[in-house]
């Protein structure tokens, strides 16, 4: 193309710059990019139509520099006593990623996740390999048969880079060491040392080929043994230097770390001279350069270790149509650069190859938009790990790690086997320049913890106690030296990243994982009194559904799942000794077993995939068989629509049959033997601040209503406490907030603010028990799903309504002192809210885009802990509104296609959230989301 500028002037070079943009921010629109080609070829004069249009979609080249052993030290991070001013002025001229980790920190595992988007455990290279540098039909008998190089190897089934650019036209290098096996899936054209003139001749024979190329140029200064300045000078000043706090600061550690400084700056000499022979080449302009590190360095905590030292990595790329001088704080993973690659260069292949077309799921995922656009597609979670299986195929601890940006947990199995993977070069001193480790040991009284690092490193020689589980707090405790794994106050945080990791081992099918805690695993105190001790479950995700069918809710990753139930039905109409019972102050109630057994099903299908389960407590109005009547209020209008009544706590046999049916769910489904499921919450009635539809006891004034609630909250909460310490118990209410349903009817409907603020005060009055809020947020216009045009929901306090458009009006309210509970936030779950969908494919996108919008607004709330969806399947009696996942097909009832709602529900919680909702934002009006 460079040819060609020279030849059609600055007009052309003003068109081939806007094609250049165009081709690199909507990277599959190749009809645009040719029709620029078109119009080129008109001004060029005569040109070669095929010639420029090959010459307008011109493969970019790929220069992957990558560095070994080198934690995140640059002097652009500000790192004392280091200059690396050739690294800082590519990571300048491109897109820096602050927060970039490797997804296994040693050599070749890590180059294996690099090269196949694949976690270790599945792409099959658990540790260090051989090192062939070499085309595979070199490699001989005795090397290939090795017992290590066959059973830790890239498994078949999975394509690497290489093979991926080699099948597509791209002559590929790769310098000084290959270190992945087998050599027959890494097909580079050349394996190289990587001198100057070998890099220039790599890059003329490729020209001369009219071939795109790729040129791996690995480069090992920053690995030991780093340069000894007991022999020759290095420049960095050991003075100068900042040790972290698990090194002992002797001078001998302190001359150690700045030889490993020196060694990074040997490096950004080396980057430097890569980066000017590309310059020279006249090929930089089209020429994706990215510059990372393997793994961290060879100290305690860093290289075959999962914290911050041996994880995180420098990571800056920049190319054609990649923005330059961006600093990203997303969470990145080694595990993205392959999609985000072929995301970037495949507008111009005749073959289209991005990771949605791999035959498996890749665990990474493109980052190309943050490169190019201002589009945040980071993480939620970055996930590594250490098999430790050394040699092959010794089981030894396995460790794996999960961090949202903050916190970090770190967790492990089989510690009591003291086994933990040692390379040579984190012992050796000879041979590998190693002078922390046993200078460590020499000052083991003077620096205790430094040598608690190292014992904790190498259990084996130095008898260390390998912890189990650690947590940390990285924003107060960046070396992470205080492990609050054992400290009550942050047990939510270890209980959502052991949630995040659970999820993380079932997607990607670690199977060496067997052990680890459900999140919703509750751990018993003393268990006589079948009461479940501990703190309230926590899951990864808000995603929930009110479960219609709970196979289809497994398959879509459900975490909080939502099922009405019925009082009027849970009990026998005989005593019937087959029917379960509970015994409450000497009289015996029977249970309809037909009715406990569908429960048991639904309850127990969904807590076994890991979701969390409310139940929804009504009391419908039998139709023919009035013998549970006593459940009724007695006060109950039956010309109320819905045929809901209030609970019966006016009459004794009302208050004790409620409490023997609460008493024998908690004791179910909540106790610390729940071999029939767990429930996690009971949500006590539904919308009762519009009671007269939805919970009918007459027409009441709202203090006569709350008094009877209140009654009906406490029996509730008592009941419960029988069995579990930590179940919860919810008020219900919906979403008009300072005006009434019944705007003319003070009798029948009650604003949902008053309701709260009267009802907090005469629960307090009695005790206060613990109640938290479930709260629906549907749109003003049930019928339009357009929530972001609601009138009537504004940002105050006074808000005629509480939609999905002001949520931060309800959060507000119930941070105030008289809305909490003993000094904390009461819980929020918003247990039902749907999206109707008009008819047509349009209402279908407007319905999914409208859920879209609502999830990115309650992910960002930490104040509410569950979005749950209602409906599962459209119904046909529910007055016109298709508010499902689902259609329901009054012809073929079994078959209930899905709605495009369907897939932005199943991905919300995924780490392709972004891709799958990207269709929602034109439809909303917005460039991104908030």
């Amino acid at each position: 193309m460079l040819q060609f500028l020279n030849h059609v002037g600055t007009i052309t070079d003003v068109l081939l710059a806007s094609c250049r943009r165009l081709f690199h921010r909507q990277l599959r629109h190749r009809m645009a990019l040719l029709a620029l080609s078109s119009l080129l070829c008109v001004i060029a004069q005569g040109l070669d139509t095929q010639q420029l249009a090959a010459e307008s979609i011109r493969r970019p080249n790929i220069m992957f520099i990558l560095t070994e052993d080198q934690g995140a030290h640059l002097s652009l991070l500000k790192t004392p006593g280091l200059q690396t001013p050739h690294i800082d002025a590519l990571a300048k001229s491109g897109v820096y990623f602050d927060n970039a980790f490797v997804a296994y920190p040693v050599c070749s595992a890590s180059k294996a996740a690099l090269y196949t988007g694949l976690h270790s455990h599945t792409n099959g290279i658990l540790n260090n390999t051989p090192n062939f540098h070499k085309p595979a039909r070199e490699v001989t008998p005795a090397e290939h048969n090795l017992h290590l190089a066959k059973v830790n190897r890239v498994r078949d089934q999975f394509r690497t880079l290489p093979e991926i650019l080699k099948a597509n036209g791209y002559y590929q290098g790769v310098t000084h060491k290959l270190h992945v096996l087998p050599n027959r899936k890494f097909p580079y054209d050349e394996f190289l040392h990587g001198g100057r003139q070998e890099i220039r001749e790599f890059m003329d024979r490729a020209a001369a080929a009219q071939q795109p190329w790729f040129l791996m140029v690995n480069i090992s200064n920053s690995h030991r043994p780093y340069p000894n300045s007991d022999k020759q000078p290095i420049r960095v000043d050991p003075n100068q230097v900042q040790l972290p706090a698990y090194l002992p600061d002797t001078p001998v550690v302190r001359q150690d770390w700045a030889e490993y400084l020196a060694g990074i700056e040997k490096a950004d000499q080396l980057t430097g001279e890569a980066l000017d022979v590309l310059r020279q080449s006249g090929a930089d302009d089209n020429t994706i350069v990215i510059f990372m590190s393997d793994h961290g360095p060879t100290f305690p905590h860093g290289k075959m270790t999962l914290h911050d030292l041996g994880l995180r990595v420098p990571l800056a790329i920049r190319g054609p149509g990649i923005r330059a001088g961006v600093r990203s704080s997303d969470l990145v993973s080694e595990l993205d650069l392959l999609p985000t690659l072929l995301e970037l260069i495949a507008g111009g292949w005749e073959t289209k190859l991005t990771d949605a077309d791999f035959p498996y799921q890749l665990h990474g995922h493109s980052i190309a938009s943050t490169l190019t656009d201002t589009k945040s597609v980071g993480h939620d979670f970055i996930f590594a790990q250490i098999s430790n299986r050394g040699p092959l195929p010794n089981d030894g601890i396995q460790e794996r790690s999960v961090f949202d940006g903050r916190w970090k947990l770190i967790y492990r199995e089989n510690v009591a086997q003291r086994w933990r993977q040692v390379n040579a070069d984190s012992r050796m001193f000879k041979t590998w320049g190693n002078r922390s480790y046993a200078e460590t040991l020499r000052v083991k009284e003077q620096f205790p913890e430094a040598f608690r690092v190292l014992a904790e490193m190498d259990p084996q020689e130095l008898g260390g106690d390998v912890p189990p589980l650690e947590l940390y707090d990285l924003q107060t405790d960046a070396d992470e030296m205080r492990n609050l794994a054992d400290d009550p106050e942050f047990r939510d945080h270890q209980s959502r990243l052991l949630a995040a990791l659970s999820d993380w081992v079932a997607k990607t099918q670690d199977t060496s994982i067997k052990q680890l805690p459900s999140a919703v695993t509750v751990v018993a105190a003393d268990q006589s009194d079948n009461r479940a001790a501990s703190t309230f479950p926590v899951v990864a995700s808000k995603k929930g559904l009110q479960v219609e069918i709970p196979e289809d809710a497994v398959a879509l990753g459900v975490k909080h799942a939502v099922y009405n139930f019925n009082l009027t039905s849970l009990f026998a109409t005989n005593d019937s000794p087959e029917n379960p019972s509970w015994t409450r102050n000497g009289k015996q109630y029977f249970f309809d077993r037909s009715y406990v057994a569908k429960q048991d099903a639904d309850i127990k299908s969904m807590s076994d995939s890991g979701a969390l389960v409310y139940l929804v407590v009504l009391v419908y109005r039998s139709h023919g068989n009035r013998t549970n009547d006593f459940l009724l209020h007695p006060d109950f209008d039956e010309t109320t629509p819905n045929h809901l009544s209030a609970f019966n706590t006016v009459t004794p046999e009302g208050r004790e049959a409620l409490a023997a049916a609460l008493e024998f769910m908690a004791n179910r489904w909540s106790g610390s033997e729940s071999t029939h499921g767990r429930v996690v919450g009971y949500i006590i009635g539904n919308e009762v601040n519009s009671h007269w539809w939805w919970s009918n006891c007459g027409e009441k004034t709202m203090p006569d209503f709350v008094d009877e609630y209140a009654d009906a909250i406490q029996i509730t909460s008592d009941a419960v406490r029988t069995a579990s310490d930590w179940a919860r118990v919810y008020v219900s209410l919906e979403h008009h907030w300072t005006i009434r349903y019944s705007k003319n009817d003070s009798l029948r409907s009650f604003a949902a603010k008053d309701f709260l603020e009267h009802f907090a005060a005469v629960a307090k009055d009695r005790g206060d028990p613990e109640w938290h809020l479930a709260f629906h947020p549907y749109p003003e216009d049930l019928f339009d799903p357009a929530f972001w045009k609601d009138d009537t929901a504004t940002p105050d306090a006074n808000s005629p309504r509480v939609t999905f458009k002001n949520l931060e009006a309800l959060t507000a309210f119930m941070r105030q002192p008289d809305m909490q509970f003993r000094g904390q936030p009461r819980s929020i779950i918003l247990s039902e809210q749907g999206f109707h969908s008009p008819r047509g494919l349009e209402g279908e996108r407007l319905q999914a885009a409208a859920y879209c919008y609502a999830y990115r607004i309650v992910a960002a709330l930490d104040e509410i802990d569950a979005f749950v969806l209602h409906r599962h399947v459209d119904h046909p009696r529910e007055g016109g509104l298709n508010l499902g996942l689902r259609k329901y097909d009054p012809d073929d009832r079994r078959s209930r296609p899905k709605k495009l709602i369907y897939d932005a529900f199943l991905n919300a919680d995924r780490e392709n959230w972004r891709q799958s909702f990207e269709f929602a934002l034109p439809i909303i009006g917005l460039n991104d989301w908030p």
